[in-house]
């Protein structure tokens, strides 16, 4: 069961939401959204997801929360949400192990790298976080992400390969697939 049986009770019924803020922790399990065809925006704000968390379809979702979650494995995640929510407009991470930032000591490099990673799964992404994604970003994902990304998709390692930091093992396994 996904989450307390009331909420899972009242979800169920609601196959008609556009909008729905998930408050009670879930961890990974969300099969309590399956059905929810019409649902454009979702808050899953501090429910304890994690990088293995496995959305249901939601074709219709552009607006995802998952700010303040236990994301770790940023490859992991986006992938199997650019599967279930392919047409999100604005999504928001901030607060996760997974996307680096000031306030949680990642460096500039590790920022960037974050965000040209996560806008190279979603053509039409608008927003990451708290902003706006520019024409000169998104180009600048897909020449960096673009191609490599399909090679990549089976192949699981923990972030963003930063710029200038020593290669892990998967990331030499990706460069010799070219």
């Amino acid at each position: 069961m996904c989450c307390i049986r009331f909420i899972v009770c009242n979800i169920s019924l609601c196959w008609y939401c556009i909008s729905l803020t998930f408050l009670f922790p879930c961890g990974r399990d969300l099969r309590c959204l399956s059905g929810l065809d019409r649902l454009t925006t979702l808050n899953l704000d501090s429910n304890r997801l994690d990088s293995h968390a496995k959305f249901p379809s939601l074709l219709n979702l552009r607006v995802l929360w998952v700010n303040r979650n236990d994301v770790t494995n940023l490859s992991l995640f986006v992938e199997n949400l650019a599967v279930s929510c392919p047409r999100l407009s604005h999504l928001s991470m901030m607060n996760n192990a997974a996307a680096p930032s000031y306030f949680n000591g990642g460096s500039r490099q590790e920022y960037y790298d974050y965000r040209h990673y996560v806008i190279s799964h979603w053509p039409h992404l608008g927003y990451l976080d708290d902003t706006a994604v520019g024409q000169d970003e998104r180009a600048e994902s897909q020449k960096i992400y673009g191609r490599r990304r399909a090679k990549v998709s089976s192949i699981s390692y923990s972030g963003v390969p930063p710029h200038g930091k020593r290669k892990s093992t998967s990331q030499s396994a990706v460069e010799n697939m070219r």
